[in-house]
Protein backbone atom coordinates (compact mmCIF):
# COMPACT_ATOMS: atom_id res chain seq x y z
CA UNK A 1 0.00 0.00 0.00
CA UNK A 2 1.50 3.45 -1.26
CA UNK A 3 1.21 6.07 1.56
CA UNK A 4 0.22 9.64 0.33
CA UNK A 5 2.39 12.78 1.63
CA UNK A 6 -0.01 15.18 3.31
CA UNK A 7 2.05 18.17 2.64
CA UNK A 8 -0.14 20.50 5.51
CA UNK A 9 1.26 17.55 8.43
CA UNK A 10 4.27 17.03 7.01
CA UNK A 11 4.00 13.69 7.29
CA UNK A 12 2.23 10.50 5.58
CA UNK A 13 -0.96 8.62 5.50
CA UNK A 14 -1.26 6.45 8.60
CA UNK A 15 1.77 8.02 10.78
CA UNK A 16 1.73 8.65 13.92
CA UNK A 17 0.62 12.62 14.98
CA UNK A 18 -0.86 14.46 17.83
CA UNK A 19 -4.37 15.75 17.25
CA UNK A 20 -3.97 18.12 20.24
CA UNK A 21 -7.15 16.56 21.92
CA UNK A 22 -6.27 14.95 25.57
CA UNK A 23 -9.30 12.67 25.40
CA UNK A 24 -8.19 10.52 22.40
CA UNK A 25 -5.24 8.24 22.08
CA UNK A 26 -3.44 6.45 18.87
CA UNK A 27 -3.24 9.68 16.78
CA UNK A 28 -2.71 8.22 13.25
CA UNK A 29 -3.32 10.86 9.49
CA UNK A 30 -6.15 9.34 7.91
CA UNK A 31 -6.79 8.68 4.26
CA UNK A 32 -8.12 12.61 3.89
CA UNK A 33 -4.73 13.81 5.73
CA UNK A 34 -6.73 14.35 8.78
CA UNK A 35 -4.86 14.05 12.36
CA UNK A 36 -7.45 11.91 14.01
CA UNK A 37 -7.48 10.11 17.35
CA UNK A 38 -9.72 7.16 18.65
CA UNK A 39 -11.82 7.74 21.61
CA UNK A 40 -10.77 6.49 25.15
CA UNK A 41 -12.59 4.26 26.91
CA UNK A 42 -12.33 4.00 30.51
CA UNK A 43 -12.27 0.23 30.92
CA UNK A 44 -9.22 0.48 29.22
CA UNK A 45 -7.49 2.32 31.79
CA UNK A 46 -8.48 -0.76 34.06
CA UNK A 47 -7.30 -3.67 31.69
CA UNK A 48 -3.69 -1.37 31.31
CA UNK A 49 -3.37 -0.10 34.63
CA UNK A 50 0.21 -1.17 35.77
CA UNK A 51 0.94 -3.19 38.52
CA UNK A 52 3.01 -1.97 41.29
CA UNK A 53 4.21 -4.86 44.01
CA UNK A 54 3.78 -3.21 47.48
CA UNK A 55 6.98 -3.43 49.85
CA UNK A 56 7.51 -3.47 53.61
CA UNK A 57 8.48 0.17 54.89
CA UNK A 58 8.75 2.88 52.79
CA UNK A 59 10.82 2.66 49.70
CA UNK A 60 14.20 3.46 49.07
CA UNK A 61 14.09 3.10 45.83
CA UNK A 62 10.54 4.24 43.67
CA UNK A 63 9.18 3.76 40.20
CA UNK A 64 9.92 6.31 37.53
CA UNK A 65 7.37 7.40 35.44
CA UNK A 66 7.73 9.89 32.65
CA UNK A 67 4.05 10.58 30.55
CA UNK A 68 5.79 10.28 27.02
CA UNK A 69 8.40 8.05 27.08
CA UNK A 70 10.43 4.56 27.64
CA UNK A 71 7.31 3.28 25.55
CA UNK A 72 4.32 5.05 27.50
CA UNK A 73 1.98 7.52 26.85
CA UNK A 74 -0.19 8.92 29.01
CA UNK A 75 -3.13 10.43 27.95
CA UNK A 76 -6.67 12.02 30.34
CA UNK A 77 -9.01 8.84 30.48
CA UNK A 78 -12.20 10.54 30.91
CA UNK A 79 -12.61 10.01 34.56
CA UNK A 80 -13.15 13.19 36.17
CA UNK A 81 -10.66 14.46 38.12
CA UNK A 82 -10.99 15.78 41.75
CA UNK A 83 -8.05 18.27 41.58
CA UNK A 84 -6.66 20.49 38.69
CA UNK A 85 -8.70 21.70 35.77
CA UNK A 86 -10.31 18.22 35.06
CA UNK A 87 -7.90 16.95 31.52
CA UNK A 88 -4.72 16.51 33.00
CA UNK A 89 -3.07 13.20 31.22
CA UNK A 90 -3.26 10.45 34.21
CA UNK A 91 -1.58 7.30 34.57
CA UNK A 92 -3.52 4.15 35.77
CA UNK A 93 -1.57 1.70 38.37
CA UNK A 94 -2.86 -1.30 40.14
CA UNK A 95 -2.67 -2.96 43.35
CA UNK A 96 -2.95 -5.78 45.54
CA UNK A 97 -3.51 -4.92 49.46
CA UNK A 98 -0.99 -7.06 51.43
CA UNK A 99 -2.24 -5.12 54.96
CA UNK A 100 -4.74 -3.23 56.52
CA UNK A 101 -2.63 -0.40 56.00
CA UNK A 102 -1.69 0.43 52.46
CA UNK A 103 0.81 3.72 52.05
CA UNK A 104 0.89 5.28 48.55
CA UNK A 105 3.78 7.96 47.09
CA UNK A 106 4.21 10.22 44.64
CA UNK A 107 6.46 12.54 43.96
CA UNK A 108 7.12 14.93 41.12
CA UNK A 109 9.83 15.74 39.42
CA UNK A 110 10.63 19.00 37.60
CA UNK A 111 7.73 21.09 36.79
CA UNK A 112 5.35 18.48 38.66
CA UNK A 113 2.83 19.14 41.11
CA UNK A 114 1.40 15.46 41.94
CA UNK A 115 -1.87 14.11 42.55
CA UNK A 116 -2.61 10.90 43.75
CA UNK A 117 -6.52 9.68 43.70
CA UNK A 118 -7.15 6.02 44.57
CA UNK A 119 -10.18 3.66 43.41
CA UNK A 120 -11.76 0.97 45.30
CA UNK A 121 -12.19 -0.96 41.44
CA UNK A 122 -12.25 -0.51 38.07
CA UNK A 123 -15.15 2.41 37.58
CA UNK A 124 -15.97 2.33 41.13
CA UNK A 125 -15.50 4.77 44.53
CA UNK A 126 -13.13 7.27 44.79
CA UNK A 127 -11.25 6.81 48.26
CA UNK A 128 -9.00 8.74 47.96
CA UNK A 129 -8.02 12.41 46.54
CA UNK A 130 -4.68 13.62 47.32
CA UNK A 131 -2.82 17.22 46.99
CA UNK A 132 -1.76 18.89 49.72
CA UNK A 133 1.93 19.80 48.39
CA UNK A 134 0.49 22.22 45.87
CA UNK A 135 3.99 22.79 44.72
CA UNK A 136 5.86 21.10 41.22
CA UNK A 137 8.46 18.99 42.69
CA UNK A 138 5.90 18.02 45.73
CA UNK A 139 5.22 14.95 47.38
CA UNK A 140 2.07 13.28 48.20
CA UNK A 141 1.14 10.48 50.51
CA UNK A 142 -2.39 8.75 50.84
CA UNK A 143 -2.51 6.38 54.08
CA UNK A 144 -5.28 3.87 53.34
CA UNK A 145 -6.33 2.49 56.92
CA UNK A 146 -8.83 0.24 56.09
CA UNK A 147 -8.12 -1.60 53.51
CA UNK A 148 -8.90 -5.12 52.77
CA UNK A 149 -5.98 -7.56 52.41
CA UNK A 150 -5.95 -9.42 48.58
CA UNK A 151 -8.26 -6.62 47.18
CA UNK A 152 -6.60 -5.42 44.02
CA UNK A 153 -6.73 -1.13 44.33
CA UNK A 154 -6.74 1.03 41.66
CA UNK A 155 -5.02 4.30 41.80
CA UNK A 156 -3.59 6.87 39.31
CA UNK A 157 -1.43 10.02 39.21
CA UNK A 158 -1.60 13.24 37.06
CA UNK A 159 -0.47 16.62 37.19
CA UNK A 160 -2.15 19.35 38.62
CA UNK A 161 -2.04 22.13 36.11
CA UNK A 162 1.74 21.69 35.62
CA UNK A 163 3.72 20.85 32.12
CA UNK A 164 6.23 18.20 33.95
CA UNK A 165 5.85 14.64 32.59
CA UNK A 166 8.22 12.72 35.09
CA UNK A 167 7.31 11.42 38.52
CA UNK A 168 8.27 8.77 41.07
CA UNK A 169 5.13 6.57 42.39
CA UNK A 170 5.76 4.07 45.58
CA UNK A 171 3.56 1.64 47.17
CA UNK A 172 4.26 0.58 50.63
CA UNK A 173 2.75 -0.84 53.51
Amino acid sequence: VQKTFCSELDAFQFDSCNDGDSLTSNDRINENCECIGEQVNEADFCETALNITPTAGLTVDPLSFNEEGDGYLAVYSGVEQCAGNNNQRDTWFKFEALSTTMIIGAKGKVNYNPVIEVFDSCGGERLACKNSSDEEGGREIVVMDECIVGQIYLFRVYQKNSFGKRFDVDVSF
